[in-house]
């Protein structure tokens, strides 16, 4: 029955040392990858091909985008509307859409593929778009709503980077229209592929923003590799614990020490990294903590001067 215990918790000591290592790994990884260069966005430079590159320019795009339920079209890196319509039908699975005037009114987003800046071309995605792009107000001259729909549509007041419309009927619908415009200035980030850059590995509004991007990452990953490294100094702790379960000695102060120590760094190093965030969470850990610390004194108080000792 020993080996047994012994063996399991053998199996949970060796994934906790072996996950600690991997996000080490990771995080020395993410480290040593090459920093971005900077490059200018007017000429190709054939010495960055295939190095991680940063170039600022403005972004631009040949396509036409549309949002044909309310008559929308020009060129845009991207297009949004949203509409507080619809409900979630359990039985069928999918959305249930009322029609305003015999047409339905949906959300939807449109954005283009293909965007140059200065010589480059590139290809971004929604989310590239979405997330790092900020959005402007999509203004009211470019909507051309059905003619039943004009009388009863007015613009209501809204953010500054939002048009808000509001559709008088049964039901009433709101309509919110985001885009980013041709011709904004971004800062992108990728690998130089010829003329082009891809994949892209981000984009941002300014160089500011990446250099805060940058020390959140280094943060983050900070965070989530000193947490397991701190736990896994109770390692020791553990592979004492096993070696007397498989040698047990009643009685034997090493033993609560150790116990104790196991539970005080692991608590701790809960507290320190997070773990504060999580109210019943960490109320347990400070008891779990408190009572350690107790428990620690009072067995070394009960150590004596003896030789073995």
């Amino acid at each position: 029955m020993r080996i047994v215990v012994a063996a399991f918790l053998a199996f949970w000591v060796l994934l906790m040392s072996g996950c600690t290592g991997a996000l080490l790994v990771h995080y020395l990884e993410e480290k040593s990858e090459p920093p971005y260069v900077p490059v200018s966005a007017d000429v190709v430079n054939p010495a960055y091909e295939g190095c991680r590159v940063q170039l600022k320019a403005r972004a631009y795009t040949d396509e036409w985008l549309e949002l044909r339920d309310i008559g929308v079209r020009c060129q845009a890196l991207r297009l949004s509307i949203e509409t507080e319509t619809g409900a979630w039908n359990a039985a069928r699975r999918s959305w249930d859409y009322d029609d305003y005037r015999g047409a339905p009114l949906r959300s939807g987003t449109a954005f283009a593929q293909r965007v140059r800046m200065g010589a480059f071309e590139l290809r971004f995605s929604d989310d590239d778009l979405e997330y790092g792009a900020l959005p402007t107000k999509l203004p009211v001259e470019l909507v051309n709503l059905p003619e039943s729909w004009r009388p009863h549509a007015r613009e209501v007041a809204g953010d500054d980077w939002e048009l808000k419309m509001e559709l008088v009927g049964n039901p009433s619908r709101t309509i919110t229209c985001t885009m980013v415009e041709n011709g904004r200035e971004l800062v992108v980030r990728g690998v130089q592929r010829g003329n082009r850059i891809f994949p892209v590995h981000g984009i941002e509004e300014s160089e500011h923003d990446w250099q805060m991007y940058d020390r959140r990452r280094d943060e983050f990953l900070l965070e989530k590799t000193l947490f397991p490294a701190l736990v896994s100094l109770a390692v020791p702790a553990l592979l004492l614990g096993i070696f007397r379960v498989l040698k047990w000695r009643p009685g034997q102060k090493k033993d609560k020490l150790a116990i104790g120590l196991m539970l005080a760094l692991d608590a701790a190093a809960f507290l320190v990294f997070g773990g504060w965030a999580y109210p019943a969470c960490a109320c347990a850990c400070g008891v779990v903590l408190l009572f350690s610390f107790c428990w620690i004194v009072r067995v070394i108080r009960r150590f004596g001067v003896d030789a073995e000792t």
